[in-house]
């Protein structure tokens, strides 16, 4: 079964800013392979939307429909049920 996956303006800015950062502060091909990850990772929630694991502080709320996932290290999405809410880097 497929989901629809829906992403806030938040997150959408997120998506493009981090490689635009990578890019300036390291290089193009490394802000190209970041941006592929984020992108598939977005992807797989078509399919896999309980990826990832519930947020404990949120989870110990009864708030369950968060989630968060680990692309690439330091980068993390967060969702709640079929929405990407944001995209955080940390350096």
């Amino acid at each position: 079964m497929s989901y629809t996956v829906y992403m806030l303006d938040d997150a959408e800015d997120d998506l493009w800013n981090t490689p635009t950062y990578i890019k300036n502060q390291f290089s193009k091909p490394l802000a190209d392979k970041i941006y592929v990850g984020i992108r598939d990772s977005i992807l797989m929630l078509e399919t896999y939307p309980l990826i990832g694991t519930t947020i404990p502080q949120l989870a110990a709320l009864g708030m369950t429909h968060w989630r968060q996932m680990v692309v690439m290290g330091k980068i993390e999405l967060t969702m709640k049920s079929n929405r990407v809410v944001g995209i955080f880097m940390s350096i």
